[in-house]
């Protein structure tokens, strides 16, 4: 496709039994050697919709603008996939998927082994209960790079009018689903969610997806009730690429973490890149930069990441038995890694570990890399002391 619109189509499902799917609104591409490319004079893909026929249950909406499946291949180099829409459906995560895009088209993590390759153009304002602008599922890959790529004002919601944040769906830009995301350049920006309004990486059973961020990637103004740039339940990475790190940027929560919201048993490997600028509407909000849960989540830090003094990483758990904390398994190279927040009320414990070494040997210039956020209830000043391999909480 180098030129002209596929626009203001639907696909529907076939009637009211169960499973039965509508796939690809605008284009579907399906079965192994199959190729759709994108290109030249500002083609678009615009206007399409899937919808249900009827009212039976767990019907599948799939890709508004489009659903790749089945071995397929979907190249995009140039153009537009914008204001498409899967807002109907009632199966839960695929009821109602991938507003501009679909990349896969299993329920349970299936091996469509799909691709969606975005080199350039514009994945914008399209409508989706999960995945906004796209949605990754059934081992399929959507690859991002370049700096003309772009996904932006999307909406993850269940409806054509957007409600308050707290009932929006997940995934603005991006929802991640038993598939993978690689972005390695380009910008994902100005997307909404209940759940990461950039990018929702989602944790169902024997989930093996993934979400790499890396290069000169942009993850900024983007706007959850929880995790107004990046949730994460399963695996994240955030990396340098060609000597080029990412930013995760200004983005904005309703409750929880303007940044980076870690939950359930999440693994966030963090080597390069910054947090900073992220903002929590409510005073009462966890984490401006990043928040982790408990410590079944896992968040390893090495070389230049860092989380900007102007945000900040919230550990939560309620107890000694779960408190959430960072391990550091390499050499940080910048001046200043993380200011941590704990609960005022029961998370500031004397010697509670914060940081720990994870095969790399922890110094005392670690304490500085660390500093820790002013205890409100009662007023306490707090530090940390080197204890065995770890960074210990200690009243000044």
């Amino acid at each position: 496709m180098k030129g002209g619109t596929i626009s203001d189509n639907t696909a529907t499902t076939k009637g009211t039994s169960v499973g039965s799917k509508a796939m690809g609104g605008g284009v579907c591409v399906s079965g192994s050697g199959s190729k759709f490319i994108m290109e030249g004079n500002s083609p678009k893909i615009t206007g399409n919709e899937v919808k249900k026929a009827g009212s039976g249950t767990d019907l599948l909406t799939i890709g508004g603008g489009v659903c790749v499946c089945d071995g397929a291949t979907f190249e995009m180099k140039a153009g537009s996939i914008e204001n498409n829409k899967a807002l109907e459906g009632d199966q839960r995560y695929f009821g109602h998927t991938g507003g501009g895009v679909c990349v896969g088209d299993s329920v349970d993590g299936g091996t469509s082994d799909a691709t969606f390759t975005m080199k350039g153009g514009t994945i914008s304002d399209n409508k989706a209960g999960y995945g906004g602008g796209v949605a990754v599922t059934s081992n399929s890959l959507f690859k991002m790079s370049g700096s003309d790529s772009k996904i932006s004002g999307n909406k993850a919601t269940y409806t054509d009018e957007a409600p308050p944040y707290k009932k929006l769906g997940s995934g603005g830009g991006v929802f991640v689903l038993y598939g993978t995301l690689d972005m390695t350049g380009g910008v994902i920006n100005g997307n909404e969610a209940g759940y990461g309004g950039g990018i929702h990486g989602n944790a169902r059973g024997s989930n093996n997806g993934e979400i790499v961020v890396s290069g000169n990637s942009t993850i900024s103004n983007n706007i959850a009730d929880s995790g107004g740039g990046i949730t994460s339940e399963y695996k994240l990475s955030i990396k340098e690429h060609d000597s080029k790190t990412p930013t995760i940027k200004e983005n904005k929560a309703n409750s929880i973490c303007g940044g980076i919201y870690l939950r359930y048993n999440n693994i966030l490997s963090f080597t390069g890149g910054t947090v900073t600028g992220n903002t929590v509407f409510d005073s009462f909000g966890l984490g401006k930069g990043m928040y982790l849960e408990t410590n079944g989540t896992k968040v390893e830090m090495s070389g230049s990441a860092t989380v900007d003094k102007n945000n900040d990483v919230h550990l939560g758990g309620s107890n000694s038995s779960n408190y959430a904390y960072i391990t550091v398994t390499g050499a940080l190279t910048e001046q200043h890694a993380a200011t941590l927040t704990m609960r005022s009320d029961f998370g500031y414990t004397e010697g509670r570990e914060v940081v720990k070494g994870g095969g790399f040997p922890l110094t005392l210039d670690y304490i500085n890399k660390f500093p820790i956020t002013k205890q409100t209830i009662p007023e306490q000043e707090w530090t940390t002391e080197l204890g065995t391999n770890a960074l210990k909480l200690k009243k000044k």
